[in-house]
């Protein structure tokens, strides 16, 4: 009898303390993507109405571990503040306010009350991207453009863009202009447009030119880059010299075009 009542008793010191413990912290009060390293609840509510400028946002170098891109976000009653290591930290800190924030704003006719919070976040992973094939489905300036933004709200950092595949190629090659004759593709002045845009949201992107395989687009409109120009394979032929003046000047261009420090080639699933 003796035990289980001190078995009892422990049961109920434990119920009480859980209890005693849920309600001194609070919830934490935001769904964030990706899930910040450190998020801390504090007490009371920032009251907002229509009005942007309680954001202040402020660059201070090595003021938190995790690199050029972690951040401090604090919502308090008198605003929000924004501090990162760099331009970048400042940046991810405004994406992870967005999605705190309603995504249709605020209107002049409603107020919304934001609980105190304080942020901290740097990446797990310093190469985050996400990959769009636009050789088997093109999509047009706008929607990559609209997708730039889908990367950096997530904070992302490449964008590896897909162009040219055995469907079709889709960027433009002043060598070689039939590659995309007749077809949907980027000029190398939307190109240039799009990078700038990306570079505004501190994403870099790498472009994919496919080789040696996966290159029937081409190869259709060159057959005499196949070892057998009477049976398109996909494949470049290794074996001729002007092979390597074509792949030479496309990438001259593909280089000259892309800031980027990689170029993907492929150099999968390659018939022998």
């Amino acid at each position: 009898m003796k035990r289980r009542l001190i078995i009892g008793l422990i049961a109920i010191i434990a119920l009480i303390l859980t209890t005693a413990c849920q309600k001194k912290v609070n919830p934490v009060p935001y769904m964030i993507i990706p899930e910040p390293q450190l998020m801390q609840p504090e007490q009371g509510y920032l009251s907002l109405q229509n009005n942007i400028g309680l954001v202040l946002g402020e660059v201070r170098e090595q003021y938190l571990e995790g690199g050029d891109e972690a951040y401090e976000l604090k919502i308090q009653q008198n605003g929000i503040f924004i501090i990162g290591n760099s331009e970048e930290g400042v940046f991810y800190g405004m994406q992870t306010l967005d999605q705190i924030l309603p995504p249709n704003g605020i209107s002049q006719e409603e107020s919304i009350k934001l609980p105190c919070v304080t942020i901290r976040d740097w990446p797990a992973f310093s190469w985050r991207g996400g990959m769009l094939d636009v050789s088997r489905h093109f999509f047009p300036k706008a929607f990559i453009l609209k997708y730039i933004d889908i990367l950096a709200f997530h904070k992302l950092n490449h964008f590896h863009w897909h162009l040219t595949d055995g469907v079709a190629w889709r960027l433009e090659i002043m060598a070689y202009p039939e590659l995309t004759r007749g077809i949907d593709h980027y000029s190398q002045d939307d190109v240039r447009e799009i990078l700038r845009y990306a570079k505004s949201k501190h994403i870099e992107v790498i472009p994919e030119i496919e080789m040696p395989g996966h290159s029937e687009a081409a190869l259709k409109i060159f057959p005499q880059l196949s070892c057998d120009p009477d049976e398109v394979s996909g494949v470049y032929c290794a074996g001729k010299e002007i092979t390597f003046d074509f792949l030479e000047q496309v990438l001259s261009e593909v280089i000259d075009l892309f800031p980027a420090e990689f170029i993907h080639v492929g150099g999968d699933e390659v018939g022998k």
